[in-house]
Order: C-alpha cells, then sequence, then structure tokens
C-alpha cells in the first residue's frame, strides 16, 4: 500500500511539473484546423488543470499521512503486547521463585526441629560433661570400603570393620573377632565409625545391647555389654605388664592440664550430604543438637540446629577444632561464634564460663598391675 502511494505521488508531480514550467510552449508537429495546439491553450484552462493537480497531490499526502500514523500505531499496540507479556511473565518467575523459597526454608525448619527432638535424648559430648557414664566396647575399628565389601562379601556398603580387640574387654566377653564387620548396633544400621562411636557413647554403662556382625559370608547376632571409660583405663594400664608387681608411685606437684571453656550445648561432627543440607562450608561443622538452660550459649542466642563454623573468627570444622580455638580463648570474657541459621550465618558473641585455674598438687598412690 505504501509503494504504490509513493509511486502514483512521483507520476503526478512529475506530470505537474512538466505543465507548470512549460506553459506557452507551441507543438512541433502539424495540427489538423480542428486540432487546437497545446500553446495555444486557454491560461484559465492551464490554471484549473494546476488546482486538480495540487488537489490530487494533497490528497496523496493526507493518503500517506494517515498510512504512517497508522503504522506507528500498530508499532506501539505491537510494543505495547509485548511488555505486558514480558511482565506477565515475570511474575510467575518471582511467584515460582518465592514459592521454592518457602518450601525450602519449611524443610530447613521441620530438619531443625527434628534435630531439637533427638537432642533431648543426646548425651553431652566430653569437652563438657564427665565421661564416665559413657559406654566402652574395646575394639579399634576402621570404615568400610568398596574394597573391603568384596574383600568379605559384605551385601552393601556400611558397617565398620574391627581391627583389634583388647584383652579381656566388653568385645572380647561376647565374642567379637579381628575381622568381624559390626553392620548393626542396638537396632540401628551402622554406617560410619563417626556414628558407630556416637551410638556406644549414648549407651549407658552395663546395658546388654544387641550387635549384628558378619562373619565369614553371613550375619550372626551377639549380646554384648557396654563397660565404662574407668574400665577402660584399667585395661590400658594391664597392657604395660603382669599383675603380680606391686610397687609405689610418687609423682611430686601434678599440674592439671588446662580445659577449654565451657559452653553448654550437646553437639556432634557433620559433615557430607548433611552438611551440605544445613548450609555448612563443604558440608563441614557442628551440629547444635541441645542448649542447655542457663549456659553461656543460651544466653548469647544460641539455638538447636545452629551449625558452628567459626570461632573467633577462624574457620572450625569439628569438635576438636572448636575445642582447641576455645582452649586458646581462654583468657577472654567473650568470644565471637559463628553458626549457621537457616541458611544464614549469625555471628553470636558469648560470655564463655572461665574454667578453674590449675591447681598444683601432689598424688601418692600404690598401683597393682
Amino acid at each position: 500500500m505504501k509503494s504504490k502511494i509513493f509511486a502514483v505521488l512521483a507520476g503526478l508531480v512529475l506530470f505537474a511539473g512538466f505543465v507548470v514550467a512549460q506553459p506557452g510552449r507551441c507543438s512541433v508537429l502539424p495540427v489538423s484546423a480542428g486540432e487546437t495546439e497545446v500553446g495555444s491553450q486557454d491560461p484559465q484552462e492551464l490554471e484549473r488543470a494546476e488546482r486538480i493537480l495540487q488537489k490530487e497531490l494533497a490528497r496523496v499526502q493526507a493518503e500517506i499521512t494517515r498510512a504512517a500514523a497508522k503504522l506507528q500505531s500498530e508499532s506501539a499496540l505491537q510494543k505495547e503486547k509485548l511488555a505486558e507479556k514480558l511482565a506477565t511473565h515475570q511474575h510467575k518467575l518471582r511467584a515460582s521463585l518465592l514459592k521454592h523459597q518457602t518450601e525450602l526454608l519449611a524443610h530447613k525448619e521441620a530438619l531443625a526441629a527434628r534435630a531439637q527432638e533427638l537432642a533431648s535424648h543426646a548425651v553431652e559430648q566430653e569437652f563438657l560433661v564427665d565421661e564416665g557414664s559413657s559406654g566402652w566396647l574395646g575394639v579399634m575399628i576402621t570404615e568400610v570400603d568398596a574394597d573391603k565389601v568384596k574383600e568379605f562379601k559384605l551385601p552393601a556398603e556400611r558397617g565398620v570393620l574391627v581391627t583389634e580387640v583388647e584383652s579381656g574387654s566388653p568385645a572380647a566377653k561376647a565374642g567379637l573377632k579381628v575381622n568381624d564387620v559390626i553392620t548393626e548396633f542396638n537396632g540401628q544400621r551402622v554406617e560410619s565409625t563417626a556414628q558407630f562411636r556416637r551410638l556406644v557413647r549414648e549407651t549407658l554403662t552395663g546395658r546388654t545391647v544387641p550387635i549384628v556382625i558378619w562373619r565369614e559370608g553371613r550375619a550372626q547376632t551377639l549380646s554384648i555389654t557396654l563397660g565404662s571409660s574407668r574400665d577402660r583405663m584399667r585395661s590400658d594400664i594391664r597392657i604395660f605388664g603382669p599383675r603380680d608387681f606391686d610397687f609405689q608411685i610418687r609423682i611430686p606437684e601434678i599440674l592439671t592440664a588446662p580445659r577449654a571453656p565451657r559452653l553448654g550445648i550437646n553437639a556432634e561432627d557433620i559433615s557430607g550430604q548433611l552438611g551440605e543440607y544445613f548450609g555448612a562450608p563443604g558440608g563441614e561443622g557442628i551440629l547444635v543438637r541441645e542448649v542447655t538452660l542457663g549456659s553461656a550459649a543460651e544466653k548469647a542466642g544460641m539455638k538447636a540446629g545452629d551449625v558452628i563454623v567459626k570461632v573467633a573468627g577462624e574457620r572450625v570444622r569439628t569438635l576438636n577444632d572448636m575445642r582447641e580455638k576455645l582452649r586458646d580463648k581462654r583468657g577472654q570474657k567473650t568470644v565471637s561464634i559463628g553458626v549457621i541459621r537457616k541458611g544464614a550465618e549469625v555471628s553470636l558473641d558469648v560470655a564463655i564460663e572461665q574454667p578453674k585455674p590449675p591447681v598444683r598438687r601432689t598424688i601418692s598412690r600404690r598401683i597393682t598391675l
């Protein structure tokens, strides 16, 4: 449509220019008596023809203007529709993202609540309480990997491999042997050495529990009565010699080793997928399972489900790391503890309970080995 209008306009302009520019030109061709020469036409007729051309030119220009306005209107309408589609798409994306974030937050809160529930049955870690009531088996263990699965013909890659059994220990009395693979402890599947140690520590001394082992290609069930950490100390002493020696050991001025400041929490190491779920950097940190009422940790705002990742601005990954850092800061009144809570890092200023100062004392004791 637009190209046609421009073609008509160009033709009219050329014709008008030709007529107006040569109003008095005479025809060079011979004419008959009944014909009228172009050069002898009446000027009024020429003016009338010019007016007609000008009107036609104005009409064509008006059509061009209307066509241009229509194109602009259609272009604006298309832009408006495109903007509406883009806005609708952005709104849907924001709604989807918000829904996903809400579901993820709810999932994390549910897991934190589960961790708090489990914490009610936990035993405090060794740097917080006396371990006298912790269970003891008397074995050395290692992880089960793919090579050990093939070597011992295990049905699955889980459990812990017994590498040593102490003589006279609860494990020895129950019949455990080197190269046994412990797959269940007190009804719970054993997945790793860290989990197995925790299960043993959380079992009261003197309690008899069933364990499932894999020996010589088949599963067997044994019953074992857990000893105490004091039994372990006596076992460690006995391995140095026979029991018929009787002598007196006198150690003058024993200086007790400095202890780490107390926080007042139950905690455990986490790693792998569980650590990544809680948002711990590298999947490693210390999961707070319970906070003691009235403790320094509670006063600072620490909560069950927090994952400790920093002490005084320094990265910590395990309970041992945290104990060392706290021991280094035992002279300070407050220590900054960095925790991951709901996916974000939070810094807490903990006014830690200082340990008692070292006391020099003399011990004189008779020991029979």
